[in-house]
C-alpha cells in the first residue's frame, strides 16, 4: 500500500507540471516536472528511485505572483512525520529533493522572502 505522503508528493508533482505545463512564462521548468512526473510514477509503483533533475541554477521565475502560485502547489508535498519506516523515509527524501532542483531554488534565488512564510 502506498505511504499516503509518498501519494500527497506524487499529487503535488502532477499539479506542478499541469501548472508549468498550462503558464507560457514557466515552459522552461517542463524538462524538470516532467522528470518529477516520471519519479511520481515510480513512486506510485514502487520502483526504486534515484536523483534525476538537473540542478540548474539558470532557470528563472518571472514574477512573483508564479513564484507564489508554485509555492502554494509545493506547500501540498509532506515531509516525513515520524511515523514512516526507513523506505517510505528515504523515498520521500528524494522525491523532495528532486522537487528542490526542479523549482524550490528557482524561489529562493528570486524570491526568498517567500521561504520566509
Amino acid at each position: 500500500m502506498l505511504d499516503p505522503g509518498i501519494r500527497a508528493i506524487a499529487d503535488a508533482f502532477d499539479e506542478l507540471h499541469m501548472l508549468v505545463s498550462t503558464e507560457p512564462a514557466l515552459s522552461h521548468f517542463i524538462p524538470a516536472t516532467s522528470t518529477l512526473i516520471s519519479l511520481a510514477r515510480d513512486a506510485r509503483s514502487g520502483a526504486p528511485l534515484a536523483l534525476a533533475v538537473p540542478n540548474d541554477r539558470s532557470l528563472r521565475i518571472p514574477t512573483r505572483e508564479l513564484a507564489e502560485r508554485i509555492l502554494a502547489v509545493v506547500d501540498k508535498a509532506p515531509g516525513p512525520v515520524g511515523h514512516e519506516d526507513a523506505q517510505t523515509t528515504k523515498t520521500m527524501a528524494i522525491l523532495l529533493n528532486n522537487l528542490a532542483r526542479a523549482v524550490v531554488f528557482a524561489i529562493i534565488a528570486d524570491y526568498p522572502d517567500l521561504m520566509r512564510h
